[in-house]
């Protein structure tokens, strides 16, 4: 394997507000390889803490951004955690894993809790993740019901306050969703003039 790094690949505030632009009128040609999907990739990465062995995977998308900052969590766990990118592979090996050497719990990375599984069952501990801790209030826009309460919720764990748009897609929904929230203590403002008929 070649690459044995689990090198600085947290995403900053530009990062996400980076803009790509598509030009239009293109026909694509040629031919690219697809890698294996990204929810199996991270649960066989997860799989793999359940052995002392050396796991092989192939076909692994090896710049995925929650594979990397899983692998780093991994590393600080005692995991070898060994990617090659030319050959699209990374070899895990846990035969090593302990709590002991984890400096932190900030890694961005979602499904934080799969890796509990394999600490407990080597170590009879499991340390996970707490993405939450970095979170900031920030401006963001409800486009589907579901992800709309996953925002809310993140909103509350976050410092500071969160603008939500489109907070209909929420309401329409969720039954007496402001009064709920209302009725658990969490506090939120709506504009003047929002129509609160649906709170």
């Amino acid at each position: 394997m070649k690459d044995n790094s689990s090198e600085n690949i947290s995403c900053t505030d530009e990062d996400f507000k980076a803009t790509l632009e598509v030009v239009g009128g293109q026909i694509p040609t040629g031919n690219v390889r697809v890698s294996g999907a990204k929810n199996a990739a991270t649960k066989l990465m997860a799989a793999s803490l359940l052995t002392a062995e050396t796991v092989h995977l192939n076909n692994f998308p090896t710049e995925l951004l929650d594979a990397r900052s899983k692998a780093a969590f991994l590393t600080e766990l005692g995991v070898c955690v060994d990617f090659d990118r030319e050959a699209d592979a990374v070899e895990i090996c846990a035969r090593n894993i302990s709590p002991d050497g984890l400096k932190h719990y900030q890694y961005e990375f979602r499904t934080s809790y799969l890796p509990a599984a394999g600490q407990l069952k080597r170590n009879s501990i499991a340390r996970i993740p707490y993405p939450a801790a970095s979170l900031k209030g920030t401006d963001v826009k409800f486009t589907d019901l579901r992800g709309s309460m996953g925002l809310v919720l993140a909103g509350l764990l976050a410092k500071g306050v969160t603008r939500v748009e489109n907070v209909w897609m929420a309401l329409r929904g969720y039954n007496n969703l402001l009064s709920k929230l209302s009725k658990l203590g969490i506090e939120y403002r709506l504009p003047e003039g929002s129509d609160q008929k649906h709170s």
